[in-house]
């Protein structure tokens, strides 16, 4: 797996920690747009920053810091730097039995970040159209387990 050209494992725990960051605001950006509107047009101009400059190739740790503090701000403790293990669960599928309500069907067919920038994914599960990059619109990425 790639992100941003480079090999998971040449990632540095920063670049790990910003893929993560981006995938979870991705995953939940309608939450953050939220917690967003009563705070000033420079917070919601930030945002839009953010998603801007994820499109491209640079450094958005700076942008990240700055979202998760207006986040924090803005009540949610939490920020957009949550623990690795959670930001699949907040919003995104889990895997496990599809017996299990909550649970997608094993499957070796994933679904992940179009620009290769963040550790969003997500599972088919039937009946469900395939998302699209909260980013820029396009389709996730097909690509096999």
């Amino acid at each position: 797996m790639t992100f941003g050209g480079r090999m998971a494992d040449e990632l540095s725990p920063a670049d790990i920690r910003t893929a993560d960051a981006l995938a979870y605001v991705c995953a939940n950006i309608d939450d953050i747009r939220d917690t967003l509107r009563d705070s000033s047009p420079e917070h919601m101009a930030l945002l839009d920053e953010l998603l801007t400059a994820a499109g491209g190739d640079g450094d958005l740790g700076p942008l990240l810091d700055a979202l998760h503090a207006v986040v924090q701000a803005g009540g949610d403790a939490r920020g957009v730097y949550v623990p690795a293990c959670e930001v699949p669960t907040r919003g995104l599928p889990r895997i496990g039995p599809a017996s299990v309500p909550g649970f997608g069907p094993p499957s070796e067919t994933a679904f992940l970040c179009p620009l290769r920038r963040c550790t969003r994914f997500w599972l088919p599960r039937a009946g469900e159209p395939e998302p699209c990059c909260e980013i820029n619109g396009v389709p996730l990425r097909k690509d096999r387990l």
